[in-house]
This record gives structure tokens, sequence and C-alpha cells, in this order.
């Protein structure tokens, strides 16, 4: 292996080039409390395919590999400004819904937005989710409310929610509780 990077510093390789790719990743993996966020082989990214077929290689088989880590606190930052834009699209789609296909993608956006808050919020003290807790349990209501009214062809409600609740819902995401949270865990 002629180059061996981590988070951007060229550093001597840890085991015997004989040794296999999937050792070199289980010594990083198992010596950091950080997480391994990219991985380059030959300045190409890799995938868990790619990973997997690597496995067995050599390191001398191998020119380059370079590593990128991040701190946990790093990817709840991250997930938390994604999912300000991402609150923004959901607002728009819910107004300029024109088919059922639309819809269902409407209804795939909110389970993700809920999704990825359940990932960052064992991240935050108690205290600094009460807001997110009450938008998120609104938006929990205003989903199953969506479904029941898609089940029972109420469209005159599925369009007040769509226009209204769910628009007010996003907003107060996107302009109150994302940016507490945000500021609750960025540095300084």
């Amino acid at each position: 292996m002629e180059k061996f990077t981590l988070n951007g510093t060229e550093s001597p390789l840890p085991l015997a080039p004989e040794r296999p790719f999937r050792e070199l990743l289980q010594l990083v993996r198992r010596g950091s409390e950080q997480i391994v966020s990219t991985i380059l082989v030959n300045d190409v990214e890799l995938s868990e395919e790619d990973e997997k077929e690597l496995a067995e290689v050599p390191l001398s088989d191998i020119r380059s590999v370079e590593l990128s880590f991040c701190s946990a606190l790093e990817i709840v930052i991250s997930v938390l400004n994604d999912l300000l834009a991402y609150s923004s699209r959901i607002a728009l789609l819910s107004r300029n819904l024109t088919t059922d296909e639309e819809y269902s993608r409407l209804i795939d956006a909110i389970q993700i937005f809920s999704d990825a808050l359940n990932v960052v919020k064992p991240h935050f003290k108690y205290a600094e989710l009460s807001r997110a807790n009450i938008l998120e349990a609104d938006l929990q209501s205003i989903l199953t409310d969506l479904l029941d009214a898609l089940k029972r062809g109420n469209i005159e409600y599925r369009n007040d929610l769509l226009t209204e609740h769910l628009p007010a819902n996003m907003n107060d995401w996107r302009t109150e509780c994302l940016p507490r949270l945000i500021s609750a865990r960025s540095p300084g």
C-alpha cells in the first residue's frame, strides 16, 4: 500500500501488508469512538458490497486507503440540518399535490421525517425535546388523519390538512424547533 490516510493525515499502515483489508477496517473501527463516514480505496468510495468484495484482499494489493471519521454529534447536526430543508419540501409538496403518486410520496416523506427525528432524539435531554415531542405528536396525528381521510374519501378534510395543518407543522419545525435543537448541540 502506497498511502494510508486517516481524516486527511497520512499515517503508517498499522498492519502488515499481507493482512486482509477486513482486518484493517476492524482495527480502525474498534480503535475509534468516532464513526467511519467515508472509505476510499484507490480513490473510489466504497459501498457495503464493495467492502465485502475487498474483505480478503491483502493490503499489499491495494494502492491507497483513505478513512474519514465523524462524531455522533456531527451526524446529529447534519441530520437536523437536512430536516430543515426537508421540512420545506414537505410543506411545498403538501400544497401542490395533483396525483395519487404525489400523495403517496408525501406520506412516505412524513414517515421519513419522523424516522429521522427518532434517530436523533436520543442525543438530547428530555427538556430540550419538549417542543419537539409536541410537534411530533401533532405530525403523527396529521399523518393518521390524512390516511383516514384518504380511506374515507373525505377530500375536504384532506385538503384542509394538506394546505393548512401540515404546512403549519412543518413551518414550526423549520422556524422554531429544529433551529433550537441544532443550537443545543452545536459547539460553542
